[in-house]
Parts: C-alpha cells; structure tokens; sequence
C-alpha cells in the first residue's frame, strides 16, 4: 500500500496503522524536542516555536513530517478490518499499528458472539510474545450493554516477518461491537516501540493517544477518518530522524479518484524550530496515486506568535513555495528540496 508521509510535507510516507495505529503512524507517525506527552484533554501548551525567514524552509520540513506522520496514518486506505498484522514489509508504522488494533478488536468481537477468537495467523512466529487476557463473561455483559469496550496486548519483542514490536496498547472501541461498527477506535500506550528491518524503521512512542473518528468504510477497508494524537514520537521513519511531540493534532484524510487528500490542525514541538507551533491546513493536501508522491495541491502553515511560515502547492507549475509571513521566502521546491531540512 502507498504510503504518505509526513516528513514529506507533501509526499507520502511512514507511519502506519496496526503498530502505528495503534497510537500512527500515525500515526504510526514525532515527538520532540521538546518534551514529553500529554494527556489529551489538557490544556493546550503555549506556542514557543522560533520561527524565521532565514529557515522557513526548517519549519516547513516539520509540517512534513507531521504529514509523515500523518500521511503514514493518513494512508488507511488499505487498512483491512480482517488484517491480523502487517503482511506488507513496506507498511509504515502507524500502518501497522492499527492493522492490529483492527486485529484485536475483530478478535474481542468475535469473543462477544461466543466464538473462539484466535488470530487469524498466530502472532509472533518469529520469536517474542504477545499477551491479550480473554474477556471475562462480567467484560462481555458490560460491553454489550454499554456498546464500549477494552482491550490491552502486552507485546514482548514480538516478531512478525521484518516488524518487531515491543510494549504494551490499549484498544477501546465504541459502537456496534458486533458488527464491528465503531464510532470511536482509541488506542493509547505508555511505551511502545516498532522496528522494521526491511524499512530501518525504529519508532518509539510514549505517553501516546491516538482517536478515530467519522470512520467510513469502503466494504471492509478504512477509506476515510479523523485521527487525533497526542504524545511523543522518536526514531527513524521513511529515512528521516523523528524526534517531535504533538497536542491533538487532528489528521482528517480521505481516499479520492486518484490519491488521497490530508488535512491538519493541531500543535507540534519540535527541536528544529525550538518549541511549540500551531499546524494548520488551509487548502487540503491531494497526494495523487504514483511513483511521484509529491502533492499537487495543499496549503500549510506552522504558526508561532507573530509569525507564521506558509507552505503551498503552486496550481501553476505544482512546485512548492515557501512564504514567512506572508513575504516569500523559498519558491520554486520539490519534495526532495524540502526534505531533510530539519535535521534533529
């Protein structure tokens, strides 16, 4: 599955759903530079974030890889309610972290119809452990009175082909538990690592929320949603050094004719920019389908204060230009020019 980055302000990229997910990516998938998680419901830190003329290109770089963390977790598209785990080497992290939140959930739904619920493929066969306590027959008569549910796995190194996971997640579900209908898919995790040796993905995520909402599922794929995350990223994702914290930063993503498109709002800290900042989307991202994964269409900015680095898709050559407040800065970019930039 092709997957959009965040690091590529408008490319796509890394991290991906089950692993990812289960925070997404992802997403997988950033934490900071500045400091630790929090709990999504507290209040909102104050912008910090240093920003210039001079590295406006830095700023943009870091709304890339908020795309990548997002586009990771953004690329969904092919996240399959009946996926045990990540089957694809190329996944992102946030991928594959909530292709096993769907793998779990569909294994607690079947538990609440009286069924056995193995994976479908048993986990781990590479080595390591993954503990998911049955539900107890009090779990099952709460869920299906109050339509909401929780599950934790406990991952011990485990392996699964090229992925390596380690950590503990929490999934809670609400809606039609049976039908597998959610409204709301929350994954939290104090710690949680993914590796892929085939990638050279090496994420670790603490004190990490990820929501979904407003899923829309086209047949048993997820083709468009809200997800909002809050805590800390670090490690390598899709080549790039990730080092970044987030304050519910929403990603609303949504597959189209011909690619997808991405929005997102929310707060970023991050050591290239020294601080807090507000990402905000004015024109969605259109990430078309294909080799070249650069956006043709999209408006971001990075605000701090005062000042506010904006970078957009010019319709008329679909390059990238880089504004500080509202002079030019960089114009006439690539992705690849882009990228790399914030070096943390």
């Amino acid at each position: 599955m092709r997957k959009v980055t965040i690091g590529k302000f408008f490319k796509s990229s890394v991290m991906g759903a089950c692993i990812l997910a289960l925070f997404f990516v992802g997403s997988l998938f950033i934490i900071a530079s500045g400091g630790g998680g929090d709990d999504g419901g507290s209040a909102a830190p104050a912008e910090s974030a240093s920003l210039s003329d001079i590295d406006a290109d830095v700023a943009a770089d870091v709304a890339m890889q908020a795309v990548n963390m997002a586009g990771p977790s953004a690329a969904m598209g092919g996240i399959d309610l009946n996926a045990v785990g990540t089957d694809n080497n190329t996944d992102s992290p946030m991928r594959s972290v909530i292709d096993q939140a769907l793998a779990l959930s569909r294994s607690a739904s079947a538990q609440l119809q009286g069924k056995s619920a193995p994976f479908a493929v048993e986990p781990c066969l590479g080595g390591g452990t993954m503990d998911v306590p049955e539900l107890t027959q009090q779990q099952i008569a709460q869920a299906l009175l109050s339509g909401s549910l929780s599950v934790t796995a406990d991952y011990d190194n485990c392996v699964e082909g090229t992925e390596t996971m380690d950590g503990t997640m929490t999934i809670r579900m609400t809606g039609n538990l049976l039908a597998l209908d959610f409204d709301n898919l929350t994954i939290t995790t104090a710690y949680f690592q993914y590796q892929n040796s085939a990638t050279s993905e090496n994420i670790t995520m603490t004190g990490y929320q990820m929501i979904t909402d407003s899923m829309v599922f086209a047949g048993e794929e997820l083709s468009s949603a809200v997800i909002t995350i809050t805590g800390d990223v670090a490690g390598l994702a899709d080549g790039q050094t990730i080092d970044a914290s987030f304050h519910q930063l929403a990603i609303q993503f949504q597959e189209l004719t011909g690619g997808e498109s991405i929005s997102i709002n929310g707060m970023i800290n991050n050591n290239c920019i020294g601080g807090w900042a507000t990402i905000s989307t004015a024109t969605d991202i259109f990430v078309p389908t294909g080799v070249n994964d650069c956006p043709t269409a999209g408006d971001i900015s990075v605000t701090s204060g005062d000042d506010t680095v904006r970078a957009f898709v010019d319709q008329s050559d679909d390059l990238i230009d880089i504004h500080f407040n509202g002079s030019p800065a960089f114009v006439d970019l690539t992705c690849a020019n882009i990228e790399g930039t914030c070096i943390n």
